[in-house]
């Protein structure tokens, strides 16, 4: 399946997105708030 890294604001909408997808047999890397945290996350994961 796909590898999910969830950008949102939002708390509540990380865990509820992280479950689905993890349901859903997906492989959740990690969750930023906003876009300049999401390119350090994926900085990081490669």
């Amino acid at each position: 399946m796909a590898t999910v890294l969830i950008v949102d604001d939002d708390s509540f909408l990380h865990r509820v997105l992280e479950r689905i997808l993890t349901i859903g047999g997906h492989q959740v890397v990690g969750h930023a708030d906003d876009g300049a945290e999401a390119i350090e996350v994926f900085v990081q994961q490669n």
